[in-house]
């Protein structure tokens, strides 16, 4: 578990005057205006409890504008080294514990391969710092001090309600003598209108290839109805693009995701009322070096007409990228 150090002055201190800071019980707190805001949640011992040392705490976990809700589950939350990209460490054997970014220092249990849903013992927790807060932005900082293992990881979650827009920025400093590979995602719970068609558009290769409830359009797929059991696609990005987008909407809120930064993988969840598009990034860190990357995303609430199953689509257009 990632020790959270939460300065509660720190939460209004910074605030310009007459902005009213809504805090909620779990030590959360809101980015944005009337119109559109988003939540801040840290509850790290939640995230525990519920998945295991897993999680990094530190995510958006509601969106909301134009009277809609735009996330589920856990919201935007993120997860370093899964999978597809043992954490640092693991396949070294059982001494001195493995490094899973987010959580801190972990110990391994088992001969198996490392599974991200496995309780593993945490040997010492990373603690994370809210060091800068504004209405529309705050910034964290995750720091590990544990031997070998040494990271400096710094999160800022801005809010621009005039675009319906959230951009997540990471940057990550390796701060040990032992060179740091990992990938990292966003599990992007994104909420989809139970009983509606869903259309799910990516500029990145999905690997589906056939699916009976579904049909392609504008690069993606119509869902015509919820599936009957949770579905899990995923594709390896071979070309390693430096910028993936994937677009999901209902005809009631429309989510567009843009990544900037190596794209290793796309995997797409889908589950009863919910649709989790999981862009990969692959990344390393030399002792010394910093990598950085971004997630932005767009929402839009409103009624529109979605495509028609089996509709002809000539292209899929890139949004506009909002200035670094």
């Amino acid at each position: 578990m990632a020790a959270l150090v939460w300065p509660r002055l720190a939460l209004f201190c910074l605030l310009p005057l007459g902005v009213v800071a809504e805090a909620r019980d779990d030590g959360g707190f809101w980015l944005g205006d009337g119109s559109f805001r988003a939540h801040v949640a840290a509850d790290a011992d939640g995230l525990r409890e519920k998945y295991g040392p897993r999680f990094d705490s530190i995510r958006v976990d509601r969106v909301e504008g134009g009277g809609v809700e735009f996330l589920g589950e856990e919201g935007l939350v993120d997860e370093f080294s899964s999978r597809w990209s043992p954490p640092p460490g693991y396949d070294e054997g059982f001494e001195g514990g493995f490094l899973k970014i987010g959580v801190g220092l972990l110990r391994r249990m088992r001969v198996t391969p490392y599974r991200f849903w496995d309780q593993y013992p945490v040997l010492q927790a990373a603690t994370t710092e809210l060091v800068e807060r504004s209405a529309l932005q705050a910034v964290f900082e995750q720091r590990l001090d544990a031997g070998r293992w040494r990271y400096l990881y710094r999160k800022t979650i801005a809010v621009d309600p005039s675009r319906g827009r959230v951009e997540i920025s990471y940057e990550f400093q390796n701060t040990g003598r032992e060179c740091i590979s990992f990938d990292q995602y966003n599990h992007n719970w994104l909420c989809m209108e139970r009983g509606q068609p869903w259309v799910f558009a990516t500029s990145l290769r999905s690997g589906i290839q056939w699916l009976g409830a579904a049909s392609a359009v504008a690069g993606g797929m119509r869902f015509e109805k919820t599936p009957a059991a949770p579905l899990y696609f995923t594709a390896e990005q071979r070309e390693r693009p430096l910028l993936g987008w994937a677009r999901c909407s209902d005809g009631r809120r429309e989510v567009t995701m843009i990544a900037r930064l190596p794209v290793s993988r796309l995997s797409i969840f889908l589950k009863d009322g919910f649709l989790a598009p999981e862009i990969f990034g692959a990344f390393r860190a030399e002792p010394g070096e910093s990598v950085s990357w971004k997630r932005i995303y767009i929402f839009r609430a409103g009624r529109e007409a979605l495509p028609g199953k089996g509709e002809r689509q000539d292209q899929v257009l890139l949004p506009v990228l909002p200035s670094s």
